[in-house]
């Protein structure tokens, strides 16, 4: 699994600018996967409840026309 940081650098690679954007969605791309990996570890070793929970997250994106909102969620989406 990708850190957070290697996520940006993806992005980075088809999103200019938008630094903060890019590291809130990383964060939560990162967390989205390792909850789906706990849940995943969880099913088939057949554990019971270890007491960690990983809350689920949403983000909104926000802003003007063109600012860059459907192309990080479409680069995102090709992870």
């Amino acid at each position: 699994m990708k850190s957070p940081a290697e996520i940006v650098a993806d992005l980075d690679q088809y999103v200019i600018g938008q630094d903060d954007p890019k590291k809130t969605l990383a964060v939560a791309v990162y967390n989205h996967y390792k909850r789906v990996n706990a849940m995943l570890d969880k099913a088939v070793n057949d554990d019971e409840a270890d007491g960690v929970e990983l809350q689920k997250s949403n983000i909104a994106m926000i802003g003007p026309t063109g600012s860059g909102k459907h192309i990080l969620h479409k680069v995102w989406r090709a992870f």
